[in-house]
């Protein structure tokens, strides 16, 4: 695998883990909400949510040992859009033009930030 190959894997999947944990965070705060936070230990999605992380946390060091912090940093606010996303289809949230014009800023200011580490 070539090494551009290899950094787009690993952010890609630290993204993508990160992403899973929000929402399987949600799913278990909406799963336990009439039992309270005592209710968490028995909940399977409290238990996926904290694999979800730990793999987040896994690929985001590899990722770091591939990227200057500086350049990888910037894409974890991709984030917000796929969670906003996630958000919207899952769970029927509200989204609207504000949302999306923030994401696409969101998405812009990592574009630039991304043209400047190629220079």
């Amino acid at each position: 695998m070539s090494r551009t190959a290899s950094k787009t894997l690993w952010l890609s999947l630290s993204l993508a883990f990160q992403t899973a944990a929000m929402i399987l965070a949600k799913q278990a705060g909406l799963s336990t909400a009439d039992d309270g936070m005592m209710a968490l230990p028995t909940c399977p999605w409290f238990w996926l949510m904290l694999v979800a992380y730990a793999a987040q946390a896994l690929a985001w060091l590899k990722a770091l040992t591939l990227l200057p912090l500086s350049v990888a940093y910037p894409f974890t606010a991709l984030t917000v859009g796929l969670n906003l996303l996630a958000s919207r289809l899952l769970f029927a949230e509200p989204f609207s033009l504000t949302h999306v014009a923030g994401g696409a800023l969101i998405i812009a200011g990592v574009w630039l930030v991304a043209r400047g580490a190629e220079a």
